[in-house]
């Protein structure tokens, strides 16, 4: 495992350094799996900017997203042992589940919530921003409108797996991060992952989250979202690397058999049409036109193509990290690429780099490509920005005296907020708060506290009295109305 496999192209250690400063990543763990061995397991840079500590193979990183396919496999395995079907109605196992729509919370199985064809919005915007926990959101989610309607097409959301993980604790009868450590952790010797932000603090090992503040990279707070099936998981790429051996062998590793074959193969089918990219999020695959014909979405991975080869993986980010877990299950390779910074693309364009060098394609420099898109990524932005600073209206007051926007506001699903006014001066108190300054008339700029969430607009809703009625949030879907 030391040596460098014949597959990769020469330099390639320069060539990851080289990466790491050209996309300010403190650092990277790689690992790569081949015919059920682990062939390359390595880190790159350092845990903390400046701090001189090397990342090595067993360095913790957060995964992110890339936590889905655990919770569709713990799902398997219990398919696999016959206590659960994938298209059992949620309500069999969650009573007490419910959705805005009554038909829908009849119809919808474990298998809709696995791939994204719920119609459910992706809510992680109203969780960030009130910072509430995982229970809370999942009650406040239940009150949503739908996006879409149910099984209409790809929607992404955190959301539907979360409730997957609840599905999960109740037919085995343990909570869900128990569970994921009892049939995949402990079996599969991951002894350095957990499922939660709090298990962190025992980590001598640790990669550190960073994001890019004011034009430096710095460390930032982890983001604790708790025991989170859709997003929670910390690994290190040698305990990842066992992870792609149970995804490649079928749920079979070392002669143990920790999913049932046929549930392990129906992850990796595809289950539900993705539009075409440009239509997603991942609108990186659009404008970097790679090799691809078809995509979509199996049970907690994305399934599509890549230089006619099927391609499985999965992404991942949560602040301060960027994970990418791959596999290309007829060449009986898998990849993952950890980073400790969330606000890049350089563990998509070592992916891409890697499933070339395994299939024998050298004609493109992804990380050249990604480079360049990234670069155009930031003058859109910067763009944008102006365009935002043009649009406000100069010279103009609000409404109402400051004191007259205070009150308490609440939201069908967002939850409730106060606006408080202290010498003539607004603040938000949503999750970390904010302090608001004035844009244009009822509009003001939200500040917030949580460095990570960008500031952002909010407009009071006057009532036919001329009262400040509501208040629209730029960043949620819904208008929170004023109760005192």
């Amino acid at each position: 495992m030391n040596a460098t496999p014949e597959f990769l192209p020469d330099g390639f250690d320069a060539f990851v350094t080289a990466a790491l400063q050209q996309w300010q990543t403190p650092g990277a763990a790689i690992a790569l799996v081949q015919d059920d061995v682990v062939v390359f397991a390595r880190g790159y840079g350092e845990r903390r900017v400046g701090g001189g500590e090397p990342v090595d193979a067993d360095t913790v990183f957060g995964i992110g997203s890339a936590t889905k396919a655990f919770t569709a496999a713990v799902a398997a395995a219990l398919v696999g042992d016959g206590r659960l079907d994938w298209d059992d109605p949620v309500i069999r196992h969650v009573p007490e589940f419910h959705l805005v729509d009554p038909w829908v919370t009849r119809a919808i199985t474990v298998r809709d919530l696995l791939c994204h064809r719920t119609g459910l919005p992706r809510g992680i915007g109203m969780r960030l921003r009130s910072d509430c926990d995982l229970p809370t959101y999942m009650a406040r989610m239940q009150r949503v409108p739908p996006r879409h309607s149910f099984r209409s097409r790809y929607n992404y959301t955190n959301t539907s797996f979360d409730w997957a993980g609840m599905v999960v604790e109740r037919v085995r009868g343990m909570p869900w991060a128990e569970f994921v450590r009892e049939r995949i952790f402990t079996p599969l010797g991951m002894d350095a992952s957990s499922t939660n932000a709090d298990a962190l603090a025992r980590v001598t090992n640790l990669a550190a989250p960073h994001a890019l503040l004011d034009g430096v990279v710095q460390p930032v707070p982890w983001r604790n979202i708790g025991d989170d099936p859709a997003g929670a998981i910390n690994a290190s790429a040698r305990d990842m690397a066992q992870w792609l051996r149970l995804q490649i062998s079928a749920g079979t590793v070392d002669g143990q058999t920790l999913i049932e074959a046929a549930a392990a193969r129906e992850m990796h089918l595809s289950q539900t049409a993705v539009p075409h990219p440009e239509m997603t999020e991942l609108e990186l695959l659009t404008m970097l036109q790679p090799p691809i014909r078809f995509w979509t979405y199996g049970l907690g991975w994305w399934v599509q193509d890549w230089r006619g080869r099927k391609l499985i993986w999965h992404g991942g980010q949560i602040d301060g990290y960027a994970a990418i877990v791959a596999m290309l299950p007829e060449a009986r390779f898998g990849l993952v690429v950890l980073t400790n910074i969330h606000d890049t693309l350089l563990h998509a364009a070592l992916m891409f780099t890697l499933l070339d060098a395994r299939l024998g394609y050298q004609e493109r420099d992804w990380n050249a490509e990604t480079l360049h898109l990234a670069a155009q990524f930031a003058a859109d932005a910067a763009q944008q920005a102006e365009a935002h600073l043009a649009s406000r209206q100069r010279n103009t007051q609000p409404s109402l005296p400051s004191a007259a926007y205070a009150g308490v506001y609440i939201s069908s699903w967002c939850g409730d907020l106060t606006v408080t006014c202290r010498d003539g001066c607004l603040s938000l108190e949503y999750g970390r708060g904010g302090d608001l300054t004035h844009w244009h008339h009822d509009t003001f700029t939200i500040n917030w506290r949580d460095r990570m969430l960008q500031p952002e607009l909010a407009t009071f809703v006057l009532d036919a009295d001329g009262r400040a009625g509501g208040l629209r949030i730029e960043g949620l879907d819904d208008e929170f109305r004023r109760v005192l």
